[in-house]
Order: structure tokens, then C-alpha cells, then sequence
């Protein structure tokens, strides 16, 4: 039997891998709770478990090596690096959102096959998707760095979180779990820059976590250009396959949109988008594109922003337009790139 490391299978793959050493339920609950919610990688403290099952689980558990925490002077973004144990340097941020709570973004692959023009992490090549172990712990080392407490956790890190669904949905399942206390299933949000077979079979498993669909533009041409990776699947697919999310859910859901100012931000863009998806309420998360010297774009200017946002609101679909920040740490949406500030 391999060795059983309690944050890297689906929760109930571990009762069952549990069950076999002769444990219960509650065993694996136990396990997680000790792994994950207080963060410890010995059995020290661990009570009333299976010798079989204690003795399955290879102690000390690995955990990646914190390498670099960088706080914004703007505003109160941190920026976490980890070393993984072949070297790799992956990050997560943690996200300020109201009253000193946080949510934690997190990386799900080393590099990325999709290329999306603004994104940094597209333009490192794909090394290897992380094991669900090492998003995990991406999760716990985070709430312990965060200043405040941790409600949700975002999937919107280095990599696209589809490209790895297995490894991704496990990990979500784990921070929902009762026994981590982590967040709810609602709490969990996961990114995709709209891998239609990975979305189908999201909507087909009947996942309750939300999904955020980058679309980049609702303009064929130019999402194309700027994200060349998904190009194969239509925005007649992309919108159908999130009809079947809402069908699944039947709740709100969500497409993001990174704003570039003079390419995707005119009238033509707000008819495309009026369009795209007409009869599956969502509301519209739109962010300034932040800079970086991967991609020739800049942020809309203000009366651009004010321009589009009141255009928009003739289409009848809510909109939040979200604080890019984090940039002066490299911690902003599409810059993390695995670089340490140290060199």
C-alpha cells in the first residue's frame, strides 16, 4: 500500500484507504482536522487512531519550503513563494476582502500550456501540475501567514486549475470538508480560462463550487488573440457549456473580465457581450489588466472604465469591478511569474 498522506486524496478516497486499515469515518475526519485545520505534519497530539492507520502515513509530512512573503505598501496583499522539493518556485496570495478577512489564491500547476497574452504564468513553460498535497498546503501555510482569518479560497493562481481536475477538485473538497473548517463549498471559487470539456464535466458531477470563466473578450478575433490555448472551443461552446453549469446549479453565475484599455473596453465589446450569453444570469467580475512587460496593454483610463460600466448596465447583468492590487509586489491578477524578489 502506497504511503497515505491524508491531503493528497479526496476525502472520500481517504475513508476508504482508511477503512481498509481498519479505521471509520470519523478516523479520516481526525486525520484531516490534525493535517489540515491546525496545519501539523508529526502524529504528536494525534489521540484514539487506528495503529494501522498512524503507522500508513509517512510522519513528518512534506510540505513546500517557504521562500519569500512580501507585503504590498498599497494595499494589504501578501505574496507567499514556495520552493517544491524539485525546485520549483510556485505562489499564492493572499486576497484582503472586508473586515480584516482574507481569501487565499492558489497556484495549481508549475508554468502553464495556455498562453493567455496578459497572463505572466502563460509565458513560463508547463513543467508538471502540482500534487494535490502541495495545493493543499499552499491553503494551510496561508491561513497560518494571513493576519487575519481565511473564509474562502480562489483557484486563480499559476496554472489553469482544469488542466488538473482531478488534483483541483480534490483539494476543494478538503478545504470544504466540515472536519477542516476551511470554507464552504460557496466559499470556493475556481478559475478556468474556459476549457469547455472541463467545464461539461464540472456541470456533469454537479459541483456546487463556483466557477469563473475568463473570457478575455466576447469578440472572436480578439479573444483569440489574447487567449490563443483555448482558441479550439468556440464562444458558442464556452457559452453552452455554462448553460449546463447553471442547469446543474441553478445559481448566478460568474464570468471575469480583465479590462484593456483601448482594445476591450469600447461599445462593440458591451454589444458582443450582450450577445454571448442572454438567457444565464451572471454577474460580471471585471479588473484592470495590471502591468507587466509580457503584454502591450495598459489599464482603461477612468472615463473609458466609467464609459463601459454604464454601457454595460443596459445588458441587465450585475457587475463587480475588483481592486487590482498587489502590483508594486508582482501579486497582482496575471503577474505571478515565479520569481523571488531576492533573486
Amino acid at each position: 500500500m502506497e504511503p497515505l498522506d491524508p491531503r493528497n486524496l479526496p476525502p472520500l478516497e481517504l475513508e476508504r484507504a482508511v477503512a481498509a486499515l481498519g479505521g471509520r469515518p470519523e478516523h479520516a475526519a481526525r486525520l484531516l482536522a490534525h493535517v489540515v485545520r491546525a496545519g501539523r505534519r508529526t502524529a504528536e497530539g494525534l489521540r484514539r487512531m487506528p495503529r494501522r492507520v498512524l503507522d500508513a502515513v509517512p510522519w513528518p509530512l512534506p510540505r513546500l519550503e517557504p521562500v519569500e512573503h512580501r507585503v504590498s505598501r498599497v494595499a494589504p496583499f501578501h505574496k507567499l513563494a514556495y520552493r517544491t522539493a524539485d525546485g520549483r518556485i510556485v505562489e499564492s496570495v493572499l486576497i484582503p476582502v472586508t473586515q480584516g478577512r482574507y481569501s487565499v489564491c492558489v497556484s495549481s500547476q508549475v508554468g502553464c500550456r495556455r498562453g493567455c497574452l496578459v497572463c505572466a504564468t502563460g509565458r513560463i513553460p508547463h513543467a508538471r501540475d502540482l500534487e494535490t498535497w502541495e495545493i493543499v498546503d499552499q491553503i494551510v501555510q496561508g491561513i497560518r501567514a494571513a493576519p487575519g482569518p481565511v473564509r474562502a479560497v480562489v483557484f486563480l493562481g499559476m496554472g489553469e486549475p482544469l488542466d488538473c481536475y482531478e488534483r483541483v477538485m480534490a483539494a476543494a473538497e478538503i478545504a470544504s470538508r466540515p472536519a477542516v473548517g476551511i470554507a464552504q463549498q460557496k466559499a470556493i471559487t475556481i478559475g478556468t480560462a474556459g476549457i469547455v470539456p472541463g467545464i461539461r464535466r464540472f456541470a456533469r458531477e454537479r459541483r456546487k463550487f463556483r466557477l469563473a470563466v475568463s473570457l478575455g473578450s466576447a469578440v472572436p478575433e480578439r479573444r483569440r488573440r489574447l487567449m490563443p490555448g483555448v482558441a479550439r472551443w468556440s464562444l458558442d461552446e464556452l457559452a453552452d457549456a455554462v448553460r449546463e453549469v447553471y442547469a446543474a446549479q441553478r445559481e448566478r453565475q460568474m464570468i471575469a473580465l480583465t479590462l484593456l484599455g483601448g482594445y476591450n473596453t469600447g461599445a462593440d465589446e458591451v454589444e458582443a457581450l450582450a450577445r454571448w450569453l442572454p438567457d444565464v444570469p451572471y454577474r460580471l467580475s471585471a479588473i484592470d489588466v495590471a502591468p507587466g512587460p509580457h503584454h502591450p496593454f495598459r489599464p482603461p483610463t477612468p472615463a473609458e472604465a466609467d464609459r463601459f460600466f454604464e454601457t454595460f448596465r443596459r445588458v441587465g447583468q450585475p457587475f463587480t469591478r475588483r481592486l487590482s492590487g498587489g502590483a508594486d509586489i508582482e501579486a497582482a491578477c496575471g503577474m505571478l511569474a515565479g520569481r523571488l524578489a531576492t533573486g
